[in-house]
């Protein structure tokens, strides 16, 4: 059987970059190790025809199961450009104890770990569940198939580790994600008779003066909100017919997202008796449930007390809050340095790969009931 370091760079020479749009040599190299160990698995597609992974040790069927424990990791990767690196980022290359190429951090690393461990959980006697995400980079379907998939078989484990790099640090919450557009339609006209108009810019100038607002009310709580494009009009001597807003809001937790929605949807009434000829639509695009700080979490308490270490929380979103959401005890914890992230020469220690492999056994046997 080869060695972490070893799968680590099989896994490298695999490209799952934004370039690929199959990654299906990913999956069979995954489910090859899985077979070789006897592991069931189900292929789980996203919408865009690009698979998930979720294998389940020491289980009888992916359906009906209570406990366990979940290891969740993205088999994508962001891009890379050759001639910026030292070495191909696209080639695993072990070097002066390091192992070089994109994805050796974030999080290959994880995958290898995982799949170099495959006897050892095969021998500790609870349900160990098995989550690759193909799309953590861009839309993050993976992890909504997945959970969904757990909850209509009746799988309902006790813990999930998502192996994001934290250089042994422990991640106990991050920020959820709302992305929205708002889509204004008015009544087109010509500039000189503004009356016989209704201009879908103003409108939108108003809910974009609200969004501002609400940013600068919920920031000292921790919560963003930012209106990143703007779409409307066709002339400056036109009153423009439409207009399209596309925003986002950074939360804590789900109480503080009802509330922006609440006061947002207030607002449009209030827009919409302002402008009765006008129509607005609001479309919820990608959403990102918050990863929330737990007071009293097990598998934190048992991962701090086999690594030493702090806890700390980030300020973007992750697949944590997926598993959360389902009732697991959730923690985010892996080896190498998030810094390194989409960084040019990424690249991970081989003595971490083995330290972490220790990490993922010890914290999987203690969480046994």
């Amino acid at each position: 059987m080869k060695s972490i370091p070893e799968i680590l760079c099989d896994l490298i020479q695999i490209r799952t970059d934004p370039t690929v749009q199959d990654n299906s040599e990913m999956v069979d190299y995954i489910t090859n190790y899985l077979r070789e160990n006897g592991i069931i698995f189900e292929l789980i597609p996203n919408p865009d025809g690009k698979m998930n992974i979720l294998a389940g040790i020491n289980v009888g069927g992916l359906h009906d199961i209570s406990g366990g424990i979940v290891l969740s990791g993205h088999m994508d990767t962001v891009g890379a450009t050759p001639s910026d690196w030292e070495t191909d980022p696209f080639q695993g290359v072990i070097h002066d104890g390091q192992v070089y190429g994109r994805g050796t951090m974030d999080m290959k690393q994880f995958i290898a770990v995982v799949l170099g461990l495959l006897p050892e959980l095969k021998q500790i006697s609870i349900p160990i569940f098995l989550a690759f995400t193909c799309d953590e980079e861009t839309t993050v379907y993976g992890a909504e198939q997945i959970t969904r998939f757990l909850t209509e078989n009746h799988i309902n484990p006790d813990y999930a580790l998502i192996g994001e790099a934290t250089d042994f640090k422990l991640c106990i919450g991050n920020r959820g994600y709302a992305g929205y557009q708002t889509c204004i339609k008015g009544v087109a006209g010509h500039a000189g008779n503004p009356s016989l108009g209704t201009n879908a810019a103003y409108i939108a100038s108003k809910i974009i003066s609200k969004i501002e607002a609400l940013n600068v009310a919920y920031m000292p709580q921790g919560t963003t909100l930012n209106v990143g494009v703007i779409n409307g009009g066709m002339g400056r001597n036109s009153i423009p017919e439409h207009s399209a807003i596309d925003w986002e809001v950074r939360y804590q937790n789900r109480d503080v997202l009802k509330n922006i929605n609440a006061e947002m949807n207030a607002f449009y009434q209030t827009l919409i008796k302002d402008y009765p000829n006008a129509k607005i639509t609001i479309n919820a695009a990608e959403t990102l449930p918050a990863f929330e700080r737990q007071a009293a979490s097990r598998i934190t308490q048992i991962a701090k007390s086999l690594l030493n270490t702090e806890e700390f929380e980030i300020s973007y979103a992750s697949e944590a809050g997926f598993y959360q959401a389902l009732g697991m005890d959730t923690l985010m914890c892996g080896a190498g340095n998030s810094k390194l992230a989409h960084a040019v020469n990424e690249h991970i220690a081989v003595a971490d790969l083995g330290k972490y492999a220790e990490f993922l056994i010890d914290l999987i046997k203690s969480v046994k009931p």
